[in-house]
């Protein structure tokens, strides 16, 4: 399985357009791993994971084409991870597709905002599912694919992890969140699996608190250095992941206040691996 993280950073990106801090004007300079895209990431050259903004310029910069995508796993409906209007390109009558579907899964918050645009499959070349609950298992293209539950601004955005396997690898993206919620914990301490590679959320890097379920230092749901360290930790307890698991961390905020190197040198301490766009892992 191949595993490209096209955009690593949060809502605002980095850096962000209307700042002048100290960080901002040093990734400006520095430029390579800390320019921070919005979040997206590419499986094989067939499955994405969110579509944000940004996704045309995630094309160029990086030399692909979506032709052959024909899934898109949506995490939540914030418009960092889902941004509509990118998706009327599909429509051009001009186009030239190996693949005639694209197929969007996600919450009912998600489908909510792409319902008009996919109305019209034979058209659009789209189409959508509902995921009305986590932990329902589905499979797609040789992919078995399981919905976990989240922590994230649960009431307005319907956020969803994605656990993902194919020919005997296993992947987990464990983004936008907080701590796990104790179901997603319990689900995967019934499986009999190894994780080969997890992303988890490290929105604030920095941050030395247990960031679990809204308390102790979280906000908005998401997680820090400390926290990920955690999720790591009872990954490995409960047995789906061990020391060769690869762990990613992406999703990475202004409010970070650090360089790539930077960043890099402190997660070595914790064996994990901070992204950057356009960062491939082969697993």
């Amino acid at each position: 399985m191949r595993i490209q993280f096209l955009g690593t950073g949060a809502s605002e990106a980095l850096p962000v357009m209307y700042c002048d801090c100290e960080l901002c004007q040093k990734c400006r300079e520095l430029g390579g791993k800390n320019i921070r895209t919005r979040q997206q990431t590419l499986i094989n050259d067939d499955l994405l994971i969110d579509f944000p903004a940004d996704t045309v310029m995630h094309t160029t910069v990086h030399g692909l084409c979506f032709s052959k995508v024909h899934t898109c796993l949506v995490t939540h409906a914030h418009e960092d991870h889902l941004c509509p209007t990118e998706l009327f390109s599909r429509s051009g009558s001009t186009l030239k597709m190996v693949e005639p579907t694209l197929t969007f899964y996600g919450s009912e918050k998600v489908i909510e905002q792409i319902k008009n645009i996919t109305e019209k499959p034979e058209k659009t070349r789209m189409a959508r599912v509902q995921i009305d609950e986590p932990f329902q298992p589905f499979t797609v293209r040789g992919y078995k694919v399981t919905p976990l539950a989240a922590d994230h601004a649960n009431a307005y955005c319907g956020p969803l992890l994605y656990l993902i396997e194919k020919d005997g690898k296993a992947y987990l993206h464990g983004l936008d969140t907080a701590y796990f919620p104790e179901s997603t914990w319990e689900y995967l301490s019934k499986l009999d699996i190894h994780l080969d590679a997890v992303a988890l959320d490290c929105t604030f890097f920095n941050w030395d608190h247990l960031d679990k379920h809204g308390v102790d230092g979280c906000s908005y749901g998401h997680m820090g250095m400390f926290c990920c360290s955690q999720v790591k930790e009872r990954l490995i307890e409960i047995g789906v992941a061990d020391e060769k698991t690869h762990v990613i961390l992406t999703h990475l905020a202004h409010t970070a206040a650090s360089t790539h190197d930077e960043m890099q040198k402190r997660a070595d301490e914790y064996g994990m691996t901070v992204a950057y766009d356009g960062m491939v892992l082969e697993i």
